[in-house]
């Protein structure tokens, strides 16, 4: 899933228990670090509730991503009262495109080498263009990025309008209006289940089918950064909303996924519990206190750390997997499959994406 730095670069003056601007959130990084072992589990060899519930790390990426990127807008819009949706994609760009185009020229030329056949062209060309959402790509795993890149895309198009009409601090235009989007996802999604009733297994990869947990972060980002009264309601009933939060993401543990539940209401529920924890864990207040028991401090830390590099991990593990299970003939899909998968997309986040960010806060501070 796309990478986004859990700092978040503006915060209430009128509100002391926040975060100081520009400090990263162990939280926000450790619900980057569950989201992106979920999706590992997922594609392991291993058979367990946790591996069975992985596939919902991309949607808790989707919210985590509706937030703080969105979240990046609203705090410039807050500072200077100004939107540079330009520099905003430039930078978005210098983040994301390195890894990934790395990633395809890699991929398209060693897995002739291990499998024994090239990739068709216009299975290639989905991958290049972002639209493998809606077109068969080459991998199983990049449907989600091209969410990702069309939600940048139409973020920048809806912020762009609001702040040309100066409707940025309407409260109720901006509300309704994210809360009109995000039904209208739904009743697209619900059409679509409906249409394919007779099948078993119903999966959903178009973007206008999974863009609503993405929304559902921009709205709560919306009253993060604009409603004094939200952050302080979060904040006083923190404890009621995290058991509230697990509630609704319990149904992933014991009910299976592309199937009429979580492709009507599940999909529903669970994004609402995730951005009841991104909210909470925006406000630094969800694990970090618990990172002073020193039983969990180092598990904590560790799933945090894997977290900073999570986009990383997610575009490299398949690969990385393959070349282990078809060019060296090792299993993988255990702990072998963990150890290069994580250890690789962290050294090559280091070298590469690292490298760009570097360079993109030279060209475009």
């Amino acid at each position: 899933m796309l990478r986004l730095s859990a700092t978040l670069p503006f915060f209430k003056q009128n509100t002391p228990s926040s975060p100081m601007a520009r400090k990263r959130i162990v939280d926000l990084d450790f619900l980057r670090g569950l989201a992106i072992l979920g999706v590992l589990f997922r594609h392991s060899s291993w058979d367990n509730n946790f591996a069975r519930a992985g596939w919902a790390g991309v949607d808790l990426f989707f919210v985590l991503s509706g937030f703080l990127v969105s979240g990046l807008l609203f705090s410039e819009y807050k500072k200077s009262g100004n939107v540079r949706i330009g520099r905003f994609l430039i930078r978005r760009g210098f983040k994301i495109y390195p890894t990934f185009y790395l990633f395809l020229l890699v991929a398209f030329l060693v897995y002739p080498r291990i499998s024994g056949s090239a990739f068709p062209v216009p299975n290639m060309l989905s991958e290049i263009f972002f639209v493998q959402s809606y077109f068969q790509g080459c991998f199983i795993h990049t449907w989600s990025l091209a969410i990702e890149e069309h939600f940048y895309l139409l973020l920048s198009l809806f912020i762009f309008i609001m702040f040309s009409a100066r409707c940025i601090t309407n409260k109720p235009l901006m509300i309704s209006s994210l809360l009109t989007v995000i039904l209208l996802v739904i009743l697209f999604r619900l059409q679509f289940v409906y249409a394919n009733r007779n099948e078993e297994f119903v999966p959903l990869f178009y973007t206008h089918l999974r863009m609503d947990g993405m929304l559902l972060g921009v709205l709560l980002a919306y009253l993060f950064y604009f409603s004094d009264s939200f952050y302080r309601f979060i904040e006083k009933n923190r404890t009621a909303l995290i058991v509230l939060a697990l509630a609704l993401i319990s149904p992933l543990f014991y009910i299976k996924a592309g199937g009429f539940f979580f492709n009507t209401i599940g999909f529903n529920l669970i994004h609402l519990g995730f951005g009841l924890l991104v909210i909470i864990a925006a406000q630094g207040r969800l694990v970090a206190k618990l990172t002073e028991t020193r039983l969990l401090k180092p598990i904590i830390n560790a799933t945090a750390y894997t977290g900073v590099y999570s986009y990383s991990i997610y575009v490299w593990h398949l690969l990385f997997s393959d070349i282990i299970e078809k060019g060296f003939h090792l299993q993988t899909g255990g702990l072998l499959y963990l150890f290069v998968t994580i250890t690789g997309g962290i050294l090559l986040s280091l070298l590469i994406e690292q490298t760009f960010i570097k360079i993109r806060d030279r060209l475009f501070a």
